[in-house]
């Protein structure tokens, strides 16, 4: 079975009788410097957004450590901050699990970036340098590549938030990115699973519209604000599908 039935599968093995993380988890490389916290935080985050962790499946910090090779003390610092992101549901003399997607958290994130957003875009300006740009066109051209069928969907949607971040932090706001980040966490969750799961097609024209804006100008500030708002929402279009086909993934405010 390859990578992505596996994936499909632990969802919807997790939707039945759950399943352990350990279990499914996809190992990455450590950084360079990279303390052993910052490193299980990375990997436990990557996991969870791109659903080799799916909501439901519980967590053994002992077994995480096991697999990692290391002591379970970076691990239970890692689930703290998972936790604090809405990510992992950690109860006391229980199993932690992945959490939930709270449709509520995911409206209100998504009403975040629409509201912050465009105003970024429209205060980077000059303070973005030709690095910047080349480093959005080279991202560009890899997401190309991906909806063309040459590369990983996984990749697209590390590239999307990158291409994002790289905006923010080229307007100075590198924190506010960061914020917006942690709150979106379910928002990021619904979109990783419309394009790893084909309900989103990968594109990149408004990608290629936001880099053209950037460069050359030529869009009115309601121009503007219509493309970063339509690029943002298409997880509207098959959120009920997603939701009717995994709706013990989700939960309402609870």
């Amino acid at each position: 079975m390859g990578e992505e039935g596996t994936r499909a599968g632990h969802i919807r093995q997790a939707a039945r009788s759950g399943v352990a993380a350990s279990e499914c988890m996809k190992v990455l490389d450590r950084l360079p410097d990279e303390t052993s916290a910052d490193y299980v935080y990375r990997l436990l985050y990557y996991n969870i957004l791109m659903l080799y962790m799916p909501p439901g499946s519980w967590i053994r910090e002992g077994a995480i450590a096991d697999q990692l090779g290391l002591s379970r003390t970076p691990v239970h610092a890692a689930m703290g901050f998972l936790r604090d992101r809405h990510l992992v549901d950690v109860a006391p003399q229980s199993a932690t699990h992945v959490s939930k997607i709270d449709i509520s958290e995911l409206r209100q994130g998504c009403f975040m970036r629409a509201a912050i957003e465009p105003l970024v875009f429209k205060q980077v300006g000059a303070s973005l340098t030709d690095d910047d740009r080349l480093h959005l066109t080279g991202l560009v051209e890899r997401q190309r590549e991906i909806a063309t069928g040459g590369r990983s969907e996984d990749e697209y949607v590390e590239l999307d938030a990158e291409f994002h971040r790289t905006v923010y932090v080229a307007a100075g706001k590198g924190f506010v990115w960061e914020f917006v980040r942690k709150a979106c966490a379910p928002y990021d969750r619904v979109r990783s699973m419309g394009v790893l799961f084909g309900y989103e097609r990968p594109a990149i024209e408004e990608h290629e519209e936001l880099l053209h804006y950037l460069t050359f100008g030529g869009l009115t500030d309601e121009g503007l604000d219509s493309l970063v708002r339509t690029h943002l929402s298409h997880y509207v279009a098959y959120f009920d599908k997603l939701q009717a086909d995994f709706p013990d993934y989700f939960t309402f405010g609870e």
